[in-house]
């Protein structure tokens, strides 16, 4: 009936809801992960900055992008590999990175449509080539600086895909109804090459709760 009606394939809807969910679920397992073996920095209170340094918004929220930048060089400090590359946080500090102009503007080739980015965790990409990716399901503010190099092994959560996802079909013996399914199997499991010196997994990663209270964005 949708496909005669309204000309859409019921089929190819509910398999765009299903891999959403699934890539949705997979993609706050490893941000659940990283925030497991994140080092934990002191908490950072924008309005107490700004009680000395702004008086406005955006003075307000530089020092949050100031504290962001300095926790991403530590880190380059602790492993020895490189400053943070990823930076994983959630919807204040997103606004307020949005509101100074952090990000990267995309160009695209005339008549070329932005992508649809809503079935993603990707928000975009900071002037200084950080990709910034948001945790949709975080109860309090914060952000987390990631380093991650190009090798398969040189970062905090290594992510193994086994069998990508599959489709799978068959109809119900009882109603003769079709039956889709998707099923797909991987692992994620922290970096075992550590130390015993104090250098580890955390090396990696850092994270910083936020505090916007007496802010615009509290």
């Amino acid at each position: 009936d949708m496909q005669t009606q309204h000309g859409a394939s019921a089929d190819k809807e509910i398999m765009y809801f299903l891999e959403t969910e699934i890539v949705n679920d997979m993609n706050q397992e490893i941000i659940n992960k990283y925030k497991e073996i994140a080092v934990a920095e002191a908490n950072f209170a924008v309005a107490t900055f700004a009680n000395s340094a702004g008086r406005h918004g955006k003075e307000m929220y530089s020092g949050l992008y100031d504290r962001i930048i300095k926790d991403k060089v530590n880190l380059s400090a602790r492993n020895r590999r490189g400053a943070g590359n990823i930076l994983i946080a959630t919807a204040g500090v997103i606004s307020a990175l949005y509101s100074l102009e952090k990000f990267t503007e995309i160009k695209l080739a005339p008549g070329i449509k932005p992508l649809n980015n809503s079935s993603m965790n990707f928000v975009g990409t900071l002037l200084d080539g950080t990709k910034v990716y948001q945790d949709w399901f975080a109860n309090s503010e914060y952000y987390m600086v990631i380093y991650k190099g190009e090798g398969a092994f040189d970062n905090g959560v290594i992510y193994s895909p086994y069998a990508p996802i599959e489709i799978l079909t068959a109809t119900d013996q009882k109603t003769l109804q079709p039956i889709i399914g998707l099923h797909t199997r991987y692992g994620l499991t922290v970096n075992s090459l550590t130390n015993t010196a104090g250098a580890g997994v955390s090396d990696y990663c850092s994270l910083r709760m936020v505090d916007f209270t007496n802010t615009p964005l509290s």
